[in-house]
């Protein structure tokens, strides 16, 4: 009984052996489908979402893992502009040879309950804030008696 068994075991073997390596000829060159031609594949019940969508087996079917997004390695070219907010960049991240259009800030009122005779100091963005200019010191100028 045993020999029987083994038998139909490396009968199936053999045949599915030839399923998934089928090859057709075709003159002097030889064709094998695709996985994808040979197998049906079921559809993958992931509760997962993948952006560069799922990997696939051997028989070209997908899997329940996420491809892994491919590294984008940016160009070592040299832009000789000078861009005082820096440079633009394109959708992978990397710097193209335009400038960042600087931003144009608002300002909003200041809400202060105090009275600056030399008005109220800015901040980087040139904006107003709650302080007060410190006055100059008045600059003497030399008098000629004559």
């Amino acid at each position: 009984m045993k020999s029987t068994s083994f038998a139909v075991t490396f009968l199936a073997s053999m045949a599915l052996s030839a399923m998934a390596n089928p090859t057709i000829r075709d003159s002097e060159m030889d064709i094998k489908p695709q996985a994808s031609d040979v197998y049906e594949c079921s559809d993958v019940m992931c509760m997962m979402h993948c952006e560069e969508g799922f990997k696939q087996d051997e028989f070209g079917c997908d899997i329940c893992e996420c491809v892994e997004p491919e590294e984008h390695k940016c160009s070592e070219a040299m832009c000789t502009m000078y861009c005082e907010e820096g440079f633009q960049q394109d959708e992978f991240g990397c710097d193209i040879c335009k400038c960042v259009e600087p931003e144009e800030h608002k300002c909003s009122d200041v809400m202060c309950t105090m009275f600056c005779d030399e008005g109220f100091q800015q901040d980087k963005n040139g904006c107003d804030i709650c302080k007060c200019v410190e006055p100059k010191e008045p600059e003497c100028s030399d008098i000629i008696v004559h």
